[in-house]
C-alpha cells in the first residue's frame, strides 16, 4: 500500500478509456496477468443498457470500487457517457486510440464482441 503522510492507505485510481476497438479490454487483461487488480467496466455485471438505451455504469457498484483500499493501484476500463461523474474519485485518465483503420479492422475481426458490427454503432465509433 502507498500511505499518504498521514498514514492513511491512498490507493492510485487509473481509468483507462477510449472508443470501442482501441484495445481497453486486452490492456485491462495484461494488466491483470501482471498482478494489478483491474476491472473491466463493460464486462456484465458492472454496466447496462439505461431506460434510454444509453451502455451506462452501475453507479453504486463502481462507486463501491472506487473507495475501496485493496490493492496498491486500481485500474478500471471502459466507456460510458456516465463515466464523467467519477472523474473526481479518479488519479489518472488515460485514453487509449488508433486510427480510424485499425478501429475498423479491429471491430469487424474481433469475436469476443459484436459492438460495433452494425453500422450505426461502427458510424458512433468513427465520429
Amino acid at each position: 500500500m502507498i500511505r499518504s503522510m498521514e498514514g492513511r492507505c491512498t490507493v492510485k485510481r487509473v481509468l483507462l478509456t477510449g472508443m470501442s476497438g482501441t484495445g481497453k479490454s486486452t490492456l485491462i487483461q495484461e494488466l491483470g496477468k501482471l498482478g494489478y487488480k483491474s476491472i473491466d467496466l463493460d464486462e456484465p455485471g458492472w454496466s447496462q443498457y439505461s431506460a434510454d438505451g444509453d451502455w451506462v455504469w452501475r453507479e453504486e457498484r463502481v462507486a463501491e470500487l472506487l473507495a475501496t483500499e485493496d490493492a496498491e493501484i486500481l485500474f478500471i476500463s471502459g466507456c460510458t457517457e456516465s463515466q464523467v461523474k467519477f472523474y473526481p474519485q479518479l488519479d489518472h485518465i488515460i485514453l487509449l486510440s488508433a486510427p480510424a483503420e485499425v478501429l475498423v479492422d479491429r471491430l469487424m475481426t474481433r469475436t469476443n464482441n459484436a459492438y460495433g458490427k452494425r453500422p450505426e454503432e461502427l458510424a458512433d465509433v468513427l465520429r
